[in-house]
């Protein structure tokens, strides 16, 4: 893995798990669980106390407000001493629903997509997944299942012109000449799946045109998917799980690589990520 400085464009909407993967992964790296581990003092832990404190309570975490916007940076190391520094950023999931449906970039972001050399999108599958096709269902039902279907292409052709959006503003920086920042799908909630597939074949099979677009704007070497389930089950936000409490929140999550292999690392993408930067 290079050395030097990674800074990690990290995408995802509303509700798809971002503050829980985070401080899941936070955690991961303090305890020394996986390929990745922290090798100095983190910097702006704020944004991820309170959800690491709501998980040792057994108890799911707030969303982050939607105005956040802040930095959190993280030195970390691989087991032969290769370091980076992450710089993950923190804020409101609304931020990108907005930029979805104005279809305007805030100038915060327009900085970040100039200095960062990767990217981690995040997608929730229930959120812009295709759902039954209409000739499955009887008159009735396949007027509601055709109308939800358009609601799925629309939220993947939104998603797939915000990439196009940020990969405008790539090519106008300085870098415009480098190739793309290596990007790594993550399928988040995976336990909300009921499936063996790999993830790359669940969004070949229910994300169409979003597949379509990454495989025509990125090489295999500079794109990998996975699915992440970050607590491998469901909390509540009122009634704490006992269970999830007394055997801590480390020993929760799980990462599919992008063969299908399950692994309890939840740093496998940020690896992917990191190995590839320039």
């Amino acid at each position: 893995m290079p050395t030097g400085s990674s800074s990690i464009l990290l995408i995802g909407e509303y509700d798809v798990g971002k503050t829980v993967y985070g401080a899941q992964l936070l955690r991961r790296l303090l305890t020394k669980q996986g390929k990745l581990r922290m090798h100095g003092l983190a910097s702006n832990l704020q944004p991820f106390e309170a959800a690491l404190h709501k998980l040792s309570d057994g108890l799911l975490p707030d969303h982050t407000p939607t105005a956040t916007f802040s930095e959190s940076v993280w030195p970390v190391a691989d087991s032969e001493e290769n370091r980076a520094e992450l710089i993950w950023p923190d804020y409101g999931g609304e931020q990108v629903s907005t930029m979805l449906e104005s279809r305007l970039i805030p100038s915060e972001w327009k900085n970040r997509v100039f200095s960062c050399n990767a990217w981690l999108v995040m997608i929730r599958p229930s959120q812009v997944f295709v759902r039954d096709d209409i000739l499955t269902k009887s008159a009735v039902e396949g007027a509601s299942a055709f109308s939800r279907r358009n609601a799925d292409f629309a939220k993947q052709a939104q998603l797939v012109e915000l990439l196009q959006t940020l990969i405008f503003f790539w090519r106008i920086s300085e870098n415009r000449h480098a190739a793309l920042p290596p990007l790594a799908i993550i399928l988040s909630c995976w336990d909300e799946l009921s499936n063996d597939d790999t993830p790359q074949d669940v969004l070949r099979n229910h994300a169409p045109l979003l597949d379509q677009f990454l495989a025509a704007n990125y090489l295999d070497s500079s794109l990998a998917i996975y699915g992440v389930s970050s607590l491998s089950r469901a909390l509540d936000k009122k009634e704490p799980d006992p269970e999830f409490s007394a055997k801590g929140p480390e020993n929760f999550g799980y990462a599919i690589m992008p063969n299908g292999e399950r692994t309890s690392d939840l740093s496998a993408p940020l690896y992917f990520l990191m190995d590839r930067r320039e």
